[in-house]
C-alpha cells in the first residue's frame, strides 16, 4: 500500500525537475536583469549624425531601449522565440536577431554582430 502512495509523489517530483530544466533551456539570454549589447563595427565607420555603433539594452519586463543611427533612442518591447530575439520599437519599426549566446547576437537584417560590453 505504501508503494501506491509513493508513485504519485515520484511522478510529481519528475514533473518539477523537468519543468525547471525546461525553463533554463527557454532562456537563451541567460537570466537577464538588464543587458546592453553593442554593435561591432569599424572604429572609423560613422553613421549619420557623426557617431558610431548602435546599442541595444534589454530590461526585465520585456522592455528595450535602442540607440540606432547615432542619436535616435527608441523604446519598445522584445520577445524571444527559440533562438530569435524580436525587438518591436515604437511605431512599426522592428528588428530581429539570432541569439548566438547569452553574450552575442546577430542581426537578421544585415548580419552585424552585437556583443555585451
Amino acid at each position: 500500500m505504501n508503494i501506491l502512495k509513493c508513485i504519485p509523489l515520484c511522478i510529481t517530483l519528475l514533473f518539477l525537475v523537468y519543468s525547471c530544466k525546461k525553463t533554463t533551456d527557454e532562456d537563451p539570454l541567460g537570466g537577464l536583469e538588464s543587458k546592453t549589447y553593442t554593435e561591432i563595427c569599424l572604429t572609423n565607420a560613422m553613421h549619420y549624425g557623426g557617431t558610431g555603433c548602435s546599442t541595444l539594452t534589454l530590461f526585465t519586463g520585456n522592455k528595450v531601449l535602442m540607440l540606432r543611427m547615432g542619436d535616435l533612442i527608441s523604446g519598445g518591447t522584445y520577445s524571444i522565440s527559440g533562438k530569435t530575439l524580436k525587438v518591436q520599437l515604437s511605431g512599426s519599426v522592428s528588428y530581429e536577431f539570432t541569439i548566438r549566446s547569452s553574450e552575442e547576437l546577430e542581426s537578421k537584417q544585415d548580419g552585424s554582430v552585437w556583443q555585451v560590453k
